[in-house]
């Protein structure tokens, strides 16, 4: 006979940082989790804390209270949160991530570091360590 037709039966799908079966709510621990990673990669692209705010529907205060790790550390969070992409892309054998994680330390960018001491091109250091990072997620592809 089927499923009864009509809005309430139809299955669902709601999206979230983390795996949610269909027809199932995300929780509110789901849902921390995502907006977490919302603020992080947010403050690692350069927002400001307004923006951030207005993007979530926040107020600047509660974005502070409930984020302050985030914004005190996003950039770092994603950072590793790459490297550790990178690290089991590596261990699959992906020899491109296996580079990109050998690579010297002048090559993350921060200046007076390693090889790249003196190097004017911190940037296009980052923009390498980027393509190299965006070719592993991709599974070998460019775009």
């Amino acid at each position: 006979m089927g499923r009864p037709k009509g809005s309430k039966n139809k299955p669902r799908l709601y999206l979230t940082g983390e795996e949610v079966e269909v027809g199932k709510k995300p929780t509110a621990a789901q849902r921390h989790q995502a907006m977490k990673r919302q603020v992080a990669l947010c403050v690692h692209d350069g927002m400001d804390e307004a923006s951030i705010a207005a993007v979530l529907d926040l107020t600047v205060e509660k974005l502070r209270a409930l984020f302050a790790r985030e914004l005190r550390h996003g950039r770092d969070l994603v950072r590793a949160e790459e490297l550790m992409r990178l690290d089991a892309a590596s261990a699959d054998g992906n020899v491109a991530a296996s580079k990109a994680i050998l690579s010297p330390p002048g090559a993350t960018g921060k200046p007076g570091a390693g090889a790249g001491a003196g190097k004017p091109s911190a940037g296009t250091d980052n923009d390498r360590i980027n393509k190299l990072a965006f070719r592993t997620i991709n599974g070998g592809k460019n775009g």
